[in-house]
């Protein structure tokens, strides 16, 4: 499980984890009901179009669970500063998402790395006291390999999974 690696003990810093959606979203899931379920208090920003929150939501009391959702810099950013000011409330936060809407092309860069550089900021300050893990996704297409390289020069522990290799043949196929 990902709880391995964001130890329950002690703040790490930023921990930081590449992986697609189909390889981690399940066990994402999975490891944010369980730490509320043992009394975190967890925020969970998307900053995505793919992470569903909704099994989380319906799983977890309110009380230690709060789930937003931004899809531009600017939202992710307002959403990591309101997160920064409520950060006694909370005791793990999470963003899920983060580089996917600095892709966009549509952001010109100077602007992206201002927000960007803000948020890792902010973030940084959050891992002082609570325990924070980034989750990225490859980008579908190698736009923006900078975006990569300024995350990887800001966070404490970074950790790629390895892509899943798909069966040479389909499931239909093997079972007759």
């Amino acid at each position: 499980m990902i709880q391995a690696l964001v130890p329950l003990g002690a703040t790490a810093g930023i921990v930081a984890i590449c992986a697609p959606h189909a390889q981690m979203d399940a066990s994402l899931t999975r490891t944010l009901i369980a730490l509320a379920e043992q009394g975190e208090r967890i925020a969970v920003i998307v900053a995505d179009n793919h992470f569903e929150a909704d099994e989380i939501a319906r799983s977890v009391d309110g009380a230690h669970l709060k789930v937003a959702r931004g899809e531009t810099p600017h939202q992710v950013r307002t959403l990591v500063r309101r997160l920064h000011a409520t950060r006694a409330v909370y005791s793990v936060a999470v963003v899920v998402g983060l580089l996917e809407p600095f892709y966009d092309e549509q952001v010109k860069w100077t602007v992206g790395q201002h927000l960007l550089t803000d948020i890792f900021h902010l973030l940084n300050e959050l891992a002082r006291t609570l325990r924070v893990l980034v989750v990225i996704t490859p980008p579908a297409n190698l736009t923006r390999p900078y975006l990569k390289d300024h995350l990887l020069n800001t966070v404490d522990f970074y950790t790629e999974l390895p892509a899943l290799v798909s069966p040479t043949s389909s499931l239909q196929d093997r079972l007759f």
